[in-house]
């Protein structure tokens, strides 16, 4: 049973680990973004000669970063909250297996102590003792 439990934890924590590493997979591609678009503004800034006050040609590579940035974590954080709520939703399925296990044991137990406890006979419950069923005579009076 313990097994068939575990089998079933597996199937449905199959694809957890993928959704899992996408915010962090989404959130390196905005960081990585960010650095070219500040790589972009270096190099057009290197590029010309005099860059004070030439504030449009930063501005591209800065938006360039920002957006990067803004990317990465408007797709990180969205499948964040919807893998916690998704395993929230695993926990307390493997939680609700546990208790359905659990009183299906307490109910195999019970009907198997009752099946093997031995009938009561002549309204007398007889217990596993050397106490035999012998037939009461009374004793006739003369």
């Amino acid at each position: 049973m313990q097994e068939s439990a575990l089998r079933e934890i597996v199937s449905l924590r199959r694809y957890m680990r993928v959704l899992s590493s996408l915010p962090q997979v989404a959130t390196m591609l905005g960081l990585l973004g960010t650095v070219f678009g500040m790589i972009k503004t270096f190099q057009s800034v290197a590029a010309m000669g005099e860059s004070l006050g030439k504030t449009e040609a930063l501005a591209e590579g800065i938006y360039e970063a920002w957006a990067a940035t803004a990317a990465g974590l408007v797709v990180a954080v969205p499948v964040l909250v919807a893998y916690h709520f998704l395993m929230g939703k695993i926990d307390s399925r493997v939680a609700e297996m546990d208790v359905v296990m659990e009183d299906w044991l307490e109910e195999s137990r019970d009907q198997s102590a009752a099946s093997t406890a031995t009938p009561p006979i002549n309204g007398r419950v007889l217990s596993h003792s050397t106490e035999t069923l012998a037939p009461t005579v009374s004793p006739v009076s003369a």
